[in-house]
């Protein structure tokens, strides 16, 4: 996080593996720079616990931008800012 001075962070992961640790690791490291994050519920019963505590859980990619358009992440249209900001990496990547 270091090597991008002040910039703010989602993170997006999965309940497999150690994504839940290591983000909440970084979470308690740079509060206010980690803006939300989203963990993909690869099995329900990971959502049992404490594992997860503080973290916005999903089981489908379009639940995912609900829950960031919920939590303030987007603008006012998440698919259409998907889009746009898709778009606009696009056309960075082509110039």
């Amino acid at each position: 996080m270091e090597l991008y001075g002040g910039a703010a962070f989602v993170l997006i992961g999965d309940s497999t593996g150690s994504d839940p640790e290591v983000y909440a690791e970084l979470k308690a490291r740079h509060p206010q720079r980690v803006r939300a994050i989203l963990v993909r519920l690869v099995d329900p019963d990971d959502a049992k616990g404490e594992r997860l505590k503080g973290m916005r859980t999903f089981q489908e990619g379009i639940d995912a931008a609900m829950e960031a358009h919920g939590a303030g992440l987007f603008g006012t249209d998440p698919d259409r800012d998907a889009v746009d900001n898709w778009n606009q990496e696009e056309e960075s990547v082509a110039k």
